[in-house]
């Protein structure tokens, strides 16, 4: 499917803010405001979906009502781009709801982080529409360098996508340079919502596939892996950029070496694999991951960088 660029924001443009899976709740009111403010402090305008900050038992409103709110946010002509508030457990439980003609027709740029990784995926898989992976409201635009969205600006982004690269901590795990359209996220969440839902295999042909994961230990990491594998998406996918994942494994069988478990799933597949922890749930860099867009992964510059324009 052919690539859509977002149209662009600028300073000014309105931030529209909704929660598609679980609620804020009270002890994080006090980082969401703080995230708003950030958002205003870079010239934003910032409007809350009707349900942004709704609680029913572990999501924020029911399917419908979360799903309205994107579909409020996408028609409200005020409103320039969707950011959502949290992550969750439950975005996979919209993507059946969601009218995917009027996300393709307003393109307007959706960000998210963590369990919106099943959303923008979905959104990208059956649009074309570029999407976007972090920061949320709550939990990375206060920890994050690119708080100013200056990405979806319009101009040309000519530096490394992948941040601020430390050359210590980045690891090539196999050598390569290739080309192919981002796709990715949270590695739980992707296997559960985009690798378990409808997607067609032809999504992942020739992709550059990113993840990171928030702490589990290499057992889990191994079962992810292997889903994905089983699906036989690793023979179909170009490239893998690993971000933040290693824990702490208390289990008498811990690798000592980290990487052997992915090795271990991965096999004969020789592409290109970059081991770069500038994003992930621990407080990183994690800049904006253009989800659709074509790319270029150079394993030995330590680069991910775009070839084509994402906001217009």
């Amino acid at each position: 499917m052919k690539s859509i660029k977002v149209k662009k924001i600028n300073t000014g443009s309105t931030i529209g803010i909704f929660s598609p899976s679980e609620p804020i709740g009270v002890t994080r009111v006090s980082r969401f405001k703080s995230g708003i403010s950030i958002l205003e402090s870079n010239g934003f305008k910032v409007k809350l979906a009707k349900n942004a900050l709704k609680a029913t038992n572990y999501t924020a409103g029911s399917v419908l009502e979360r799903v309205a709110d994107i579909h409020e946010l996408l028609e409200d002509n005020e409103v320039d781009a969707l950011v959502s508030s949290w992550g969750g457990k439950s975005c996979n439980q919209l993507v059946n709801y969601i009218d995917y003609k009027l996300v393709k027709e307003k393109k307007k740029p959706i960000l998210g982080f963590s369990d919106a990784a099943v959303l923008l995926n979905n959104i990208t898989a059956k649009t074309g529409l570029l999407t976007f992976y972090g920061p949320n409201v709550l939990g990375k635009l206060d920890e994050t360098e690119h708080e100013n969205l200056s990405i979806l600006k319009g101009d040309f982004y000519v530096g490394n996508l992948l941040g601020k690269v430390d050359e210590v901590n980045t690891k090539t795990i196999f050598e390569g340079k290739v080309e192919g359209k981002l796709i990715g996220g949270n590695l739980s969440t992707f296997v559960l919502g985009v690798v378990c839902s409808d997607i067609p295999d032809s999504y992942y042909d020739g992709a550059i596939f990113f993840w990171e994961d928030a702490g589990n230990a290499a057992q889990i990491i191994n079962q992810y892996l292997t889903a994905i594998s089983n699906r036989g998406i690793f023979d179909r996918i170009s490239g893998m950029i690993i971000g933040d994942f290693i824990t702490e494994d208390i289990n008498e069988w811990k690798r000592t070496d980290d990487f052997a478990s992915l090795i271990e799933v991965i096999g004969n597949h020789k592409f290109p694999i970059l081991y770069a922890p500038t994003f992930g749930h621990k407080k990183l860099e994690n800049p904006l991951l253009p989800i659709g867009a074509k790319c270029k992964l150079d394993t030995n510059n330590y680069s991910l960088t775009l070839i084509e324009k994402i906001a217009e």
